[in-house]
């Protein structure tokens, strides 16, 4: 198989599984070592939602939108939409 059958995959087995040429399968294990995932909280995709949408909309009106008060503005719902995640998932507060 050639490159066109390696296709991009999160799944670290199949990954593992993949006929790579002997170099880029080393620099790819190599760099492996160095990714750190994102931690998730519940309501945490709509967090990057809004980043987009304010810089959107300061990209679309630049007459008009501030990148700062957009952001400001888009903080307002994303709090809102973790604090309503966390108590539908009974969530509180304190970490072990």
């Amino acid at each position: 198989m050639g490159s066109a059958a390696r296709v991009p995959t999160a799944n670290y087995e199949a990954f593992l599984n993949m006929p790579w040429p002997v170099d880029d399968f080393e620099a790819l294990q190599e760099s492996m070592k160095w990714v750190k995932g994102i931690p998730q909280v519940p309501g945490g995709y709509y967090s990057w939602r809004n980043v987009y949408n304010a810089f959107f909309k300061v990209v679309t009106n630049t007459d008009t939108a501030l990148p700062r008060e957009e952001l400001m503005d888009k903080i307002i719902y994303v709090n809102a939409e973790i604090t309503y995640k966390r108590e539908e998932l009974e969530l509180d507060g304190n970490r072990k």
